[in-house]
């Protein structure tokens, strides 16, 4: 059980990941999105659409599955519920990465401050059963 507005990390054979229990705020802003959020280009900014699409399509809209490393960094993120100090506009817990290349909001989306080759984190497709959650990975 994951509280609401809470994350845990997991590791399936040898394949680190984040549960995120969303709270109605942080599915408000996976929905919404943010100014400050990181200019991708054209292949990342339209897999950033396909995601949301999934996410809005889903009958799940409080639980996201992330990868738990990013592109940049083998360091992995952590989930953070205060705001990191570079971050200016309002922050409903996020990721860092522990290497300091790469800083996340709640649905993986890189943010500007993040290293120039950061791109947003993996979702990952999931499915539930119940209370059973069904994770798959490529």
């Amino acid at each position: 059980e994951i509280p609401v507005g809470e994350a845990r990390a997991f590791e399936w054979q040898g394949k680190p990941f984040w549960i995120v229990h969303l709270n109605q705020e942080q599915m408000d802003v996976v929905s919404r999105g943010h100014a400050s959020l990181k200019n991708l280009g054209t292949a990342q900014l339209e897999a950033r659409k396909i995601n949301l699409d999934r996410y809005l399509q889903s009958n799940t809209k409080e639980i996201l599955v992330l990868s738990l490393v990013s592109n940049v960094s083998l360091c992995g993120v952590e989930f953070k519920k205060g705001a990191p100090s570079e971050i200016l506009e309002a922050w409903n817990s996020g990721f860092v990465d522990k290497c300091g290349k790469g800083i996340y909001d709640i649905a993986g989306r890189a943010y500007e401050q993040s290293q120039a080759d950061a791109d947003d984190l993996k979702l990952i497709p999931y499915t539930m059963d119940g209370h059973r959650l069904r994770v798959y990975f490529n």
